[in-house]
């Protein structure tokens, strides 16, 4: 799926690849992105995508090796997704959307 990211978390361990403080326990190529863990809307999904809809707002968290969702759209496969509960209040998937 192809999500347009809202909101994109800084943990711990980006910071400390980003100080270089990994160098040694990760290989990566620069320039790269960072960032892990995801909230957004779902834009484009594929035609086995059953699951979801265009339109979906959903949280994620991708593997390491797929890091950098600290970016305007991420491509995230629908197992390490889910779709934001809707349940929840307005005000609060407000703040899950925009990390506020």
């Amino acid at each position: 799926m192809l999500i347009a990211v809202k909101a994109a978390s800084i943990n711990p361990i980006d910071y400390k690849i980003v100080e270089g403080k990994l160098k040694d326990m990760l290989s990566l190529n620069l320039p790269f992105s960072i960032g892990y863990d995801l909230s957004g809307v779902v834009v484009e999904k594929g035609s086995d995508v059953l699951n979801f809809e265009i339109g979906d707002e959903v949280y994620a968290r991708i593997p390491q090796h797929q890091m950098g969702i600290v970016a305007a759209q991420a491509t995230v496969r629908t197992d390490e997704a889910a779709k934001i509960p809707v349940s929840i209040s307005p005000d609060h998937r407000s703040r899950i959307l925009t990390l506020a």
